[in-house]
């Protein structure tokens, strides 16, 4: 376990939220469990306990899973490290391009989850991607009286969702 200075740069209307390591720029999720009760805003500088993300698959971008937040990190160096910016839609999208090229396919969630953003902003990004003809969709229903899906999959290639050789 690690103890590190993260800046929340989000917080979800679910309770999670991300946040980043102001000296090297790395993400750090937060669960609900941990950032209930700290009082924690966004913008806020925290000194919080820290393991590496237990997810493999999520590791690349979020690399940090916060098990509690301490409170307030020294004065002096929160008020030098602004609130970190939000990326631009062409950023994002081409953010979640990439990280489709690291996966066979990704739910919507999932993408969310690994870009520190919402699964409404997610999901913007994806269909934007699949509009203009550089990603895949597929939607999946749990029943067949439903109107809508029940998630979606994105994937580079259409190939990717099935379990087949490159051959």
């Amino acid at each position: 376990m690690d103890t590190i200075n993260i800046a929340i740069s989000y917080i979800h209307e679910k309770g999670y939220a991300f946040g980043v390591v102001p000296e090297t720029g790395e993400q750090c999720f937060i669960p609900p469990h941990v950032l209930d009760g700290a009082g924690a805003h966004r913008g806020d500088v925290v000194e919080a306990h820290v393991v590496t993300n237990p997810n493999e698959m999520l590791r690349q971008n979020t690399r940090w899973c916060a098990l509690r937040l301490i409170g307030d990190a020294p004065a002096a160096e929160a008020e030098a490290k602004p609130a970190p910016e939000l990326m631009s839609v062409a950023d994002l999208d081409a953010a979640v391009f990439a990280e489709l090229t690291l996966s066979a396919y990704l739910s919507t969630g999932e993408i969310a989850q690994a870009m520190g953003v919402d699964t409404t902003t997610a999901n913007n990004s994806a269909t934007r991607l699949f509009n203009a003809g550089r990603i895949s969709k597929a939607e999946v229903y749990s029943r067949p009286d439903q109107s809508r899906a029940s998630f979606l999959l994105w994937a580079k290639v259409a190939s990717d969702f099935l379990d087949v050789d490159d051959r």
